[in-house]
């Protein structure tokens, strides 16, 4: 789930600041919530993490074309995807401030190295546990 909120974080963070989600978070099969959908079928379907038949293994292929046929897969994949998005908007609003500081540099330089970006978070510590 972890894995799911990360893919999902970046969406989340837009939906923080901006209000809404840009197309580019979706709408490709390569983009992060089409590899957050992904990782969430396979829990369902081939990981065994399902609280339905989680010993039935499904293929790939079969169950990515299972979500438009099973209406109740669908709905346990976006429940899935729901909590996962709860976890990042959790994160992510705990580091607010964090968040706007590298938003805001980002809108300036357009291209930050994951070492600037760990500069800031050192920098604006989130709230005491």
């Amino acid at each position: 789930m972890r894995s799911i909120a990360c893919m999902l974080a970046g969406r989340t963070a837009e939906l923080l600041i901006f209000g809404e989600a840009v197309a580019g978070g979706g709408g490709y099969d390569d983009s992060d919530l089409a590899r957050a959908t992904e990782h969430a079928v396979a829990a369902e379907t081939r990981l065994g993490f399902s609280n339905h038949q989680p010993l039935l293994y499904r293929s790939l292929a079969v169950s990515i074309n299972e979500l438009s046929l099973d209406r109740q897969l669908a709905d346990r994949v976006n429940s899935r995807l729901m909590e996962a998005e709860a976890m990042a908007r959790s994160l992510l609003e705990n580091r607010r401030d964090a968040l706007v500081t590298i938003a805001t540099q980002l809108t300036d330089v357009r291209v930050m190295t994951g070492e600037e970006i760990t500069r800031l978070l050192i920098a604006s510590p989130g709230p005491p546990a």
